[in-house]
């Protein structure tokens, strides 16, 4: 099975090997970027194309200012990805979002506003939340 992992900053899934994200950016809030709907279909369509997929979004914000509305920001940009994906025909089931507020910090040249979207063998997720 594939899994497909998506991230808006602040939501940490299990380590997905071998899975390259597809990053979605926020301009402010929760306020999709311009190029964020490409990134969206496209891994809305490589999951249409593999039924035994799933796909996780993890939502981020900065590390700056109250960890909490950090942590509810980031859980709310992993739900506006799911959202459109959903939009973009893939079943609901399949998506899984949370936030991990900013928990997790960017990689050098990464916004910290972001979401991240993986796909990846489900296979791969079950042995890596049963280590």
């Amino acid at each position: 099975m594939l899994f497909i992992a998506a991230s808006a900053t602040g939501l940490v899934f299990p380590e997905a090997r071998g899975a390259e994200p597809r990053v979605v950016r926020f301009e402010v809030g929760l306020r999709l970027s311009d190029s964020a709907g490409a990134a969206i279909a496209a891994v809305a369509d490589a999951a249409l194309d593999a039924p035994a997929t799933l796909v996780l979004v993890t939502g981020h914000t900065g590390p700056e200012g109250d960890p909490e509305a950090n942590l509810t920001l980031s859980r709310e940009r992993a739900e506006v990805v799911a959202e459109a994906l959903r939009a973009a025909g893939l079943p609901g089931a399949r998506i899984l979002a949370r936030g991990a507020g900013g928990s997790v910090p960017p990689q050098a040249g990464t916004s910290a506003r972001r979401a991240e979207i993986r796909v990846v063998e489900r296979r791969l997720l079950s042995a890596a939340a049963g280590s």
